[in-house]
């Protein structure tokens, strides 16, 4: 139903572009990918890039734009990749299926649950992978695509799981509900919201949970008690990002991004031309990257000023990646896959620590990394950054 409001607010409120306009930026390339495209990219160690489509196909891109291979699954691809540390690249269809596949493209299982999947999958430190259903159900898979356990919310879930630290897993549901579940599947707590919750949580370093739920953003205490709640005139289903200094930045219906600290004060908020159901990615230098339905991808400076935006010929739902060189790849509804080059300032560095931030428990994108693990690693802060990158998944373990 939400997804059919969003199509009649989208056809009153914009008028396609058949240009490319960029104030501030042109892209490095662009790629077809067959069909409009709303899910994320996930980054594999070696750059690969993989996004997946509404021509039912989850594309693995080269750095240099090329297509290094496509998977066909029996209908539309929602669901955003997440990629395991040997190399597995999950993800869900909505032929019902959740998907496992070899770096090289071919299947190495699939399972099948009772109804659509547009939930992206989270990977926990064991290997199991976490994902949610249109049949209400949360399913927790083991590696080799056995089914550890599955837990009956009350509605369809398309919310995306995160792990926190402890292994807990927060899931939400068009039930109203925000469910804490521990790794043996039993349940936490569950939280009542003011309305559908397709929102992705994100993790604050001392535990919190930031996650939208009607047209709230909500900040729930590690035992399921409300902290507080932000107010915003529109729908939230954008997932949060978390700055380095813990301000919490998201997007909604109203067309606003909007910049909250952890007490809950207003920052700023900045007016884009139609409603925000992309989620932010922070980069290592504060920059916030968001997309619009008014089909414009934005930077804004920490201070809330606009840095630059760029036009691309449709909707932006897809949520920004950025890799190792800095370029930022996003999709569109104008059926391309995106590469905007980064600021020339932006050395390997800067990703190491940015991928530093990540290991100290911020949560600076939809997925909390390029591997779009959905999780909270736990580590030692002696651990030297190589260490760390193992880790994510950014080296590979010998």
């Amino acid at each position: 139903m939400k997804k059919i409001l969003v199509s009649i607010i989208v056809a009153i409120f914009l008028i396609s572009s058949s240009t490319v306009y960029a104030a501030g930026v042109t892209e490095k390339w662009k790629i077809n990918i067959g069909d409009k495209t709303d899910c994320s990219p996930a980054i594999g160690a070696d750059g690969t890039v993989y996004i997946g489509s509404r021509d039912t196909n989850l594309y693995a891109i080269n750095p240099n734009g090329t297509i290094k291979w496509k998977f066909k699954t029996g209908n539309i691809v929602h669901s955003s990749p997440a990629v395991a540390s040997n190399g597995t690249i999950y993800f869900g269809s909505l032929d019902k299926y959740i998907y496992a596949l070899y770096p090289n493209g071919s299947l190495k299982w699939k399972y099948e649950t009772e109804s659509l999947i547009d939930s992206s999958p989270a990977i926990g430190a064991d290997g199991t992978v976490y994902i949610g259903s249109w049949d209400n159900y949360l399913y927790a898979l083991n590696p080799n695509g056995d089914l550890k356990w599955k837990y009956e919310t009350g509605n369809s879930v398309e919310s995306s799981p995160a792990i926190g630290s402890d292994g807990t897993i927060y899931i939400g549901s068009d039930d109203r509900y925000l469910y804490a579940i521990n790794s043996n599947g039993s349940l936490k707590w569950k939280f009542e919201t003011g309305g559908s919750v397709d929102s992705s949580p994100a993790i604050d370093s001392d535990g919190t949970i930031y996650v939208g739920g009607g047209n709230d953003l909500y900040a729930i205490n590690p035992n399921g008690s409300q902290k507080w709640k932000f107010e915003t005139s529109l729908s939230v289903d954008t997932s949060p990002a978390i700055g380095q200094d813990g301000t919490i930045y998201f997007g909604s219906w109203d067309s606003y991004v909007y910049a909250i600290t952890p007490d809950k004060t207003l920052k700023w908020s900045f007016k884009t031309g139609s409603l925000v159901n992309s989620s932010p990615a922070i980069g290592p230098d504060g920059t916030i990257y968001i997309g619009s339905w008014d089909d414009y991808l934005y930077a804004i400076n920490p201070d809330s000023t606009l840095k630059w935006k760029y036009q691309a010929a449709g909707y932006i739902r897809s949520v920004p990646a950025i890799g190792p060189d800095g370029t930022i790849y996003f999709g569109s509804g104008d059926k391309y896959f995106y590469a905007l080059p980064s600021d020339s300032r932006w050395t390997y560095q800067d990703y190491q620590k940015s991928m530093m931030a990540y290991a100290k428990s911020s949560w600076p994108k939809f997925g909390q990394n390029n591997y779009n693990l959905h999780r909270i690693p736990t580590l030692k802060k002696s651990l030297p950054v190589n260490q760390f990158m193992k880790i994510l998944g950014l080296e590979k373990e010998n």
